[in-house]
């Protein structure tokens, strides 16, 4: 949490689930199958293969990148272009 909010992506999710939620730790599915249920969400980015097990269960496409703030960065920046458009 207080890596998204040093780097203020705390608004571009819709929820965040974590072990103060009830959810046990991965890799068992739990917190991705509420929040696919919930949200229809269709990528997962993770930095640890153990953060794409679940998804890869639930068949969720998995993103695996040791540089995910690199990858995080360029779709911050491209979902705020992109915005614009949707309104």
């Amino acid at each position: 949490m207080k890596f998204l909010r040093y780097y203020g992506w705390e608004n571009y999710f819709a929820e965040i689930v974590t072990l103060a939620n009830g959810f046990p730790r991965k890799p068992p599915v739990d917190s991705y199958q509420y929040l696919l249920t919930k949200y229809s969400i269709d990528l997962a980015i993770g930095d640890r293969e153990l953060d794409l097990i679940p998804a890869k269960k639930l068949g969720i496409p998995p993103v695996c990148s040791k540089t995910s703030v690199i990858l995080l960065t360029f779709l911050s920046h491209t979902i705020q272009n992109f915005l614009p458009y949707t309104r």
